[in-house]
């Protein structure tokens, strides 16, 4: 949460501006439908060093990481005629959370009462406020209206200077409030003291703590601030003997009378921390022992007892637990325990008893795991506690394989299995209540399990057991369902018969569970739990493909798991290296498409799959382009002499046929019997004037049936008998390059080019031998390195003759 420095102003305006969602589960915490169990719920934990899978932790500030809080709220007392202090501070030596309540308006400055906190300091207790509204709904508008803000100010001034946990509770138990606020008002109201808190106390963690249920029939949800403005969800959690009137379905709410019980009553704010995810803490509680004259010490202790012997195990949501030792006066009815020696004692029992309670905040606390989440051995000593609902103490009975082996008559009815008693095959635990609850466990004695696994393919999939004991036989087994199994070869897999099973993994595989039947010399036998198997990899792998030039190629893969990113790739070189094919974007997906050309043409191609769990490159493919790579050349030769037009193609050409045309429309094909060579890729034939102007083409054809036209390429017959030659001349002399031609053309034009690319006609008007075939003109320095050819004109065409160089020297 972003906790900036605004004006209390402007905090107001964004107050106002927010919209209040209201918002309620009606099966978790609503008056009507509240999910109060009554059940017996009886169940068995063992204490373990490591924490249940079920175990819940929120992150939340102050949140141990481990283990419970525990402490109690106090107040100032004369101790003695010259002592004043705190009334129960003895009592508090190995607690590890202390707190105190303190009422908006109070004509007293926190500090004032420092005397009781100063031995927090660099101490080892979480210390809670108690920040009350003492007039309820009117304190909401004051608040609201800044007549508190010298007093909040001054209150977590000081607070900030304090070297402790510290937690604040702001306007506690809203939901049993007689002059009750609209919901938006007291959010509102809480947000603004939160603020205001958090400008002087940055780390002080925000505590909305309703009643642990509401006799007016009152929703905690509905006043709930929000997320970003709560650390922990607190509950005032009470558990007394009489109700205020004699409504059975108020008091079955409400947890009073008969149903003044602490593990039902704390449900409602179980579910309120379910739906927020936030750590419980019991910011006060308890059970009176003394009202209108009547002691119900019996009853009080009772339920003390049972309270800190087993919230924290049923509801591990719990991480603190006070205890409201404040006697305000020895006002009627009395809740306070420290001069009651009957409370004293079931508070220190249930205290005694509770192994997640943490008496320093650097120590480690035990769990209490079910035991069906029990994963632990049995080799070494395991205790074992019992929970059934009742109001009393019951007698429980433990059982081991049907025998009696201990009754317990003490909360939390502790057992202890000592190691190696149950060292072999399967076996049953079993407790048994006085009041006719029971609950049985078998123990299947396997000390490792298999586990899930996630791997890639080709990689070794490994699954463990281990038991207890004298084992005959393993024997592993796959199942594609769950419910069907079948033995593992031991021929294909001789691991399959051995505790740890191994083998390669394949995608194929993906999805299968696999468990092992332990056979033991004694007869016993049991099955492990079901392990999942997991492939990620490529499970259709890119094919080599044949295309034609021209047409589109897709590469495509198929993977099994999540591929996180993908990136295809090109070979030029038959694999040797690789290149990545960053000017496609596409190249990233499963599915490329690309248009093919025939310079791809045995291009091999992959793909790189980047899997959570590592990389994977699928197989190779090759491309074959079906195309042609070269294209016959426009040819010109003299009479009689060999013209060869050719093509190169690509792919996987199957046979040529050369094709002639007159005019570059119509078109025959050669007559191979007549000239084998228009059957290959290099066909000749003799240059003639019955074949000048003529076009040749070829049609190549590929296997699987598919067939390219190359372009065509014309043939003239070369008309000059003589070509320019290169010369070289004096400046100022006249230089003449001549051509002689086999037949008077229609036309005739001279060129010249300074660079041999570009050319241009010489203007006849100038030189008029431009347009004979034989040019002359004066040669001037300036024309060094020029290059001089003749065009020649006849009805079929256009002929250039070589180009000569003219050098002009002196």
């Amino acid at each position: 949460m972003c906790r900036r420095v605004i004006s209390t102003l402007l905090f107001l305006a964004v107050l106002y501006a927010m919209s209040i969602v209201v918002s309620a589960d009606s099966s978790t915490t609503t008056y009507d439908y509240a999910a109060k169990d009554f059940s017996a719920n009886t169940e068995i934990y063992a204490v373990t060093r490591e924490a249940p899978d079920s175990y819940p932790y929120y992150g939340a500030r102050f949140e141990p990481d481990n283990g419970v809080y525990y402490g109690r709220s106090t107040n100032p007392d004369w101790l003695s005629a010259d002592t004043y202090g705190l009334t129960n501070g003895a009592a508090m030596k190995e607690e590890t959370a202390f707190a105190y309540y303190y009422s908006l308006g109070d004509s007293h400055s926190l500090e004032e009462y420092s005397y009781m906190f100063s031995t927090l300091n660099g101490g080892d207790m979480v210390f809670l406020l108690n920040f009350n509204f003492e007039q309820e709904a009117a304190d909401c508008r004051l608040i609201l209206q800044g007549v508190y803000d010298a007093q909040l100010r001054d209150t977590f001034s000081y607070l900030a200077t304090m070297d402790c946990p510290l937690m604040l509770r702001i306007g506690g138990e809203v939901n049993v409030w007689s002059d009750l606020p609209d919901a938006e008002l007291f959010i509102y109201a809480y947000r603004y003291v939160a603020y205001i808190a958090w400008q002087y106390c940055p780390e002080i963690a925000m505590v909305y703590s309703p009643n642990y249920s509401s006799g007016y029939q009152v929703d905690m949800d509905s006043f709930y601030p929000g997320d970003d403005w709560v650390d922990w969800i607190g509950a005032s959690l009470y558990y007394n003997r009489y109700a205020n009137n004699g409504d059975t379905k108020r008091d079955a709410f409400y947890g009073v009378a008969a149903y003044g019980n602490p593990i039902l009553n704390i449900q409602q704010i179980v579910n309120l921390s379910r739906l927020h995810n936030k750590p419980i803490i019991i910011t006060e509680g308890g059970s009176f022992w003394y009202r209108d004259k009547e002691n119900l010490t019996d009853f009080a202790s009772e339920n003390v007892e049972k309270a800190y012997a087993y919230l924290t195990m049923l509801y591990p949501e719990i991480k603190c637990l006070i205890y409201s030792d404040t006697n305000f006066g020895k006002k009627n009815p009395l809740y306070y325990i420290f001069d009651n020696t009957a409370m004293t004692a079931a508070y220190d029992a249930g205290v005694a008893s509770n192994q997640m309670l943490l008496h320093s905040l650097t120590e480690t606390a035990e769990y209490y795991t079910p035991l069906s989440e029990f994963t632990g051995t049995w080799t070494e000593d395991v205790t074992l506690n019992a929970y059934t609902c009742s109001n009393q103490h019951l007698v429980a009975t433990w059982y081991v394989d049907g025998i009696p082996a201990a009754q317990v008559d003490e909360y939390p009815y502790p057992f202890t299995v000592h190691g190696g008693t149950m060292d072999t095959g399967t076996h049953y635990i079993s407790v048994s209540f006085s009041n006719g609850a029971s609950r049985t466990y078998m123990i299947q004695n396997l000390t490792l399990q298999p586990q899930d696994q996630t791997i890639l393919a080709g990689e070794e999939a490994v699954f463990h057991t281990r038991a207890l004991g004298n084992v005959a036989s393993y024997t592993w087994q796959y199942s594609e369902n769950g419910i069907v199994w079948h033995n593992i070869n031991p021929e294909d897999c001789p691991s399959a018969e051995t505790d740890t099973l191994s083998f390669q993994a394949y995608t194929w595989l993906s999805g299968r569970q696999y468990h092992c039947v332990v056979q033991f010399t004694d007869g016993a036998m049991i099955t492990s739990d079901a392990a999942s198997l997991t492939v990620s990899g490529i499970s259709t792998q890119p094919k080599d493909t044949t295309v034609t030039s021209g047409d589109s190629v897709m590469l495509s893969i198929e993977t099994q798991g999540n591929g996180s990113s993908y990136q295809w790739q090109y070979s030029e070189n038959e694999g040797i290296t690789w290149t990545d094919l960053n000017e496609f974007s596409a190249a990233s997906l499963p599915n490329f498409t690309f248009q093919a050309d025939a310079d791809y043409d045995g291009y091999r191609y992959r793909c790189l799959v980047m899997f959570p769990s590592g990389q994977i490159v699928s197989e190779p493919m090759t491309l074959s382009v079906n195309g042609l790579s070269e294209q016959p050349s426009d040819a010109i030769a003299q009479e009689g002499e060999d013209v060869t037009m050719s093509v190169l193609a690509s792919g996987h050409p199957r046979s040529y046929r050369w094709q002639y045309s007159l005019d570059g429309f119509h078109w025959n094909t050669v007559n191979t019997l007549d000239a084998p060579s228009a059957a290959t890729s290099e066909y000749t034939f003799k240059a003639s004037s019955a074949n000048s102007g003529c076009f040749y083409r070829c049609l190549v054809i590929f296997e699987h049936g598919t067939s390219l036209f190359s372009e065509p390429a014309r043939f003239s017959l070369d008309c000059f008998d003589e070509q320019p030659a290169d010369l070289l001349v004096r400046a100022g002399s006249n230089a003449l390059f001549a051509v002689k031609l086999h037949e008077t053309p229609a036309a005739c034009r001279w060129q010249y080019s300074a660079d041999g690319s570009t050319w241009t006609d010489i203007s006849t008007s100038a030189c008029p031998s431009a347009a004979t075939p034989e040019l002359t003109f004066s040669a001037t320095p300036g024309l060094n390195g020029y290059r001089y050819r003749c065009l020649v004109t006849y009805q079929d065409g256009e002929m250039a003759s070589k180009a000569a160089l003219l050098s002009v020297s002196g």
